[in-house]
Formats: structure tokens, C-alpha cells, sequence
């Protein structure tokens, strides 16, 4: 799961970042996001890394929380991993979220649409919230008991809610597309149809008709 939540979360805010490439033409500020990107994916990798091969043995990470497996061979602390991962990301957060909020107002756009932009880019603030209790969470884990199994519920819990929302970010841009062209184009459709279709718009066009 260590490994799986890693690679989410770096693909989540790879497709983030590609998401501003795609609205903001700025190259200094497409240089910025390139290497934001660069560093997200380093980070990634690297604590995919951290996660697969942090016991010695490599299989001795799925008994390690047993007392008498730990003669077996070293593990570095998974916790200290976790804080160390979740500490950079919670940064990394903020400062995604800081980047499209100082170039909104330099887009040749109307004030609706700037706002629409503000409030989208700041649902990311729910995705630091998220990483910020995690965090939190892993910190008193990591002063709590041995007991692995009540000591690590809550944070897996805040792991996959940290993932759901991350998903619901990245894919509002879509939403909010969809909703624009699926749901409001069927609607204005339908309201069409039904005025071509009322008395009043057949006896009109009749007359019109007549020479």
C-alpha cells in the first residue's frame, strides 16, 4: 500500500501540473512548472524506492512489526519515511497552489472567468488540509506504542481520503467541462425543442411564410 499511495500521489500532481502548462503561455513561469515537475517526479521515485527496499532482507518489510522477526535483519523506521514524505508534499502543496494564484490576474480574461479559476485552483487547499492531518497523524504514530495495527488505521484511513480528494482536484477542470458541455448543451437543447415545438412558435413561423 506504501508503494501504491507513493505513485498515486506523484501522478496526481503530475497531471496537476501539466494541467497549468496547458493554461498558462508565461516561459519563465512554464520553466517554474517544469521544474516543479521534475522535482515532484524525483520525489516519487525516490520514495518509491525508500518504501520497496527499506528492510534488509526486502521481505522482512512484511514481518517487521512482529517482535521476534526483527533479528532477522534492519529496517529503517517506515515512520520516519512517512513524515519525511508527507512533510515535502504538504510544501509541495502550497506551493502549487501559490504558483497559479500569482499568474491568474496576468490572463487576458473577464473578471467571471478569472474568479471561476481563483476558486478552482484553491480546492487544492483541501489537499493540503488532507496531507496536513496525515502528517499530523504519522507524527503521533511515530510517539505512540508498538501496537502496528491500532496505530496505523487512522492514518491509512487519512491516506486513502489524502488520495480521493488529490483525484477530485485534478479532475475538477474536467468536471466542470463536462458540465458545461454535456449537461448544459442537453438542457438548452431540450428548451429549444420545446419552444420550436409550442403553438405560438408554429403559427408565427406560418405566417412569416405567407407571401
Amino acid at each position: 500500500m506504501q508503494a501504491l499511495y507513493h505513485c498515486t500521489i506523484t501522478l496526481i500532481k503530475a497531471s496537476i501540473l501539466f494541467l497549468y502548462l496547458r493554461l498558462f503561455p508565461f516561459e519563465w513561469f512554464r520553466i517554474a512548472l517544469w521544474g516543479t515537475q521534475v522535482f515532484n517526479l524525483v520525489i516519487g521515485v525516490l520514495f518509491l524506492l525508500l518504501g520497496i527496499f527499506q528492510c534488509n532482507p526486502v521481505h522482512l518489510a512484511w514481518t517487521v512489526w512482529k517482535h521476534d522477526s526483527r533479528s532477522q535483519g534492519t529496517c529503517m523506521s517506515i515512520v520516519n519515511i512517512g513524515i519525511a514524505h508527507g512533510a515535502i508534499q504538504v510544501g509541495l502543496d502550497i506551493w502549487m497552489i501559490a504558483l497559479p494564484l500569482l499568474q491568474v490576474q496576468s490572463l487576458n480574461l473577464k473578471w467571471e472567468k478569472k474568479s471561476s479559476l481563483v476558486v478552482m485552483f484553491s480546492l487544492g487547499l483541501f489537499l493540503t488540509a488532507t496531507s496536513s492531518v496525515r502528517l499530523k497523524l504519522l507524527t503521533d504514530y511515530h510517539q505512540g506504542t508498538d501496537n502496528f495495527t491500532v496505530n496505523s488505521l487512522p492514518v491509512a484511513t487519512w491516506s486513502v481520503i489524502e488520495i480521493g480528494v488529490g483525484i477530485f482536484t485534478a479532475c475538477t477542470p474536467s468536471i466542470r467541462q463536462f458540465f458545461r458541455i454535456f449537461i448544459l448543451r442537453r438542457r438548452d437543447g431540450r428548451a429549444s425543442l420545446h419552444s420550436d415545438s409550442s403553438p405560438g412558435r408554429a403559427s408565427r413561423g406560418t405566417v412569416e411564410e405567407v407571401p
